[in-house]
């Protein structure tokens, strides 16, 4: 069960350096959270779900934490669900811990120089047949 451990993979965006990792260990949500859905149903399960992330902007160095949230058609939150996430060219794939929560964060390490303008990182989250894809603004590191 990838909830359990730490997968890493480096991603490379512009001149940044950024890494998505399987993440066990988020327990609240801020005031400057971004939130997208629910979508679904999917299918075969009939499955529907949303996602988190914290903090919608960053400013390098700096880590994003990603929440995706699946729940059957009742409302009830279901665990053991395998969910995959993409970002750049590199994807990861984690599963829905007991509380039907699958937790990602993203990494975003400053490569010096500077003089980057900030831009938008788009992270796909699949559950079965359906996607939805939430943005992370990426601020220009070191203020202009």
């Amino acid at each position: 069960m990838v909830s359990n451990k730490l997968v890493t993979l480096a991603l490379t965006v512009f001149v940044m350096s950024l890494s998505i990792a399987g993440c066990s260990s988020m327990e609240s949500e801020s005031v400057a959270d971004h939130h997208v859905g629910p979508v679904g149903p999917t299918y075969p399960s009939l499955y529907y779900f949303e996602a988190t992330v914290t903090p919608h902007t960053v400013v390098p160095p700096a880590t994003a934490i990603f929440m995706v949230r699946v729940f059957d058609s009742n409302g009830n939150l279901v665990p053991n669900v395998p969910v995959y996430a993409l970002g750049a060219d590199e994807s990861t794939m984690g599963e829905t811990d007991y509380s039907g929560i699958a937790r990602f964060s993203l990494v975003i390490a400053s490569k010096g120089g500077g003089g980057i303008s900030g831009y938008v990182l788009p992270m796909t989250f699949s559950v079965e047949d359906t996607s939805l894809t939430i943005p992370v603004q990426v601020a220009p590191a070191g203020g202009a």
